[in-house]
């Protein structure tokens, strides 16, 4: 395991930067540069008490205990894998933070009258023969890394079934991801296909991963389609 791999799963650098105890073994890295991204957006574009949804929460479920523990928000977090929902679940009844865990292949359980005022994704990311080449299968399941071809395949199927929320509800998605896999286009493109506008776009010099605001005009009509060459905007 690298040093960096290491740090990720240090427990006690996982406390410092998100105020979460790790206490049992979740079975892959605690948190990536994209997570730490997305807990800053969460904090810019979360409130107190909102309801904010999880996916791909993971066996640490850290974003979702942050924001239940740090915004007093209600928290939905959904997971594919069963185990990654029982780690997460210990390490929720450790931090004593309230959070709903459900098995979710993206939102395929979550219902039609739900909503939620964020809704955070930290997907899967790395083109699958990157991953191969760099020995992922033998560290962690695919579907904590495997983004497909080119690393975007699972971030354009949340697309897909997050748009009709986005446009109907009013909700705000959090997407993050690494643009040394992703540049920030292609999946601005994805953006695009599906009509939702970027609002945001969010980063730190020192980090490769950024953070898309996705909105939609018809909840905001001052939403604008961002230019072509937006810089990320550092946090």
């Amino acid at each position: 395991m690298s040093v960096q791999a290491g740090l990720r799963r240090w427990p006690l650098l996982t406390r410092l930067l998100f105020g979460v105890d790790i206490a049992v073994p979740v079975g892959q890295n605690h948190w990536d540069y994209s997570t730490l991204v997305l807990k800053a957006a969460i904090l810019r574009y979360g409130r107190v008490g909102m309801s904010m949804l999880d996916v791909g929460t993971g066996g640490a479920g850290l974003l979702a205990i942050y924001a239940a523990k740090r915004q007093h928000a209600r928290v939905t977090a959904v997971d594919v894998r069963e185990e990654a929902l029982n780690s997460a679940r210990r390490v929720a009844a450790a931090n004593d933070a309230v959070v709903e865990f459900r098995r979710s292949d993206l939102l395929s359980a979550i219902r039609e009258d739900e909503h939620f005022d964020l809704i955070t994704f930290n997907p899967p990311y790395v083109p699958t023969e990157v991953g191969r080449a760099r020995g992922l299968a033998r560290k962690e399941p695919p579907e904590v890394w495997d983004g497909g071809h080119d690393g975007s395949q699972v971030l354009a199927r949340f697309l897909d079934v997050v748009a009709p929320r986005v446009h109907n509800d009013g909700s705000r998605a959090l997407v993050g991801f690494n643009r040394r896999h992703v540049p920030v286009p292609v999946v601005a493109q994805r953006v695009a296909d599906c009509g939702l506008v970027i609002e945001d776009i969010l980063t730190r010099h020192w980090n490769p991963s950024a953070v898309l605001v996705i909105g939609s005009t018809r909840a905001r009509p001052e939403a604008t389609r961002p230019p072509a060459r937006t810089i990320a905007r550092e946090l």
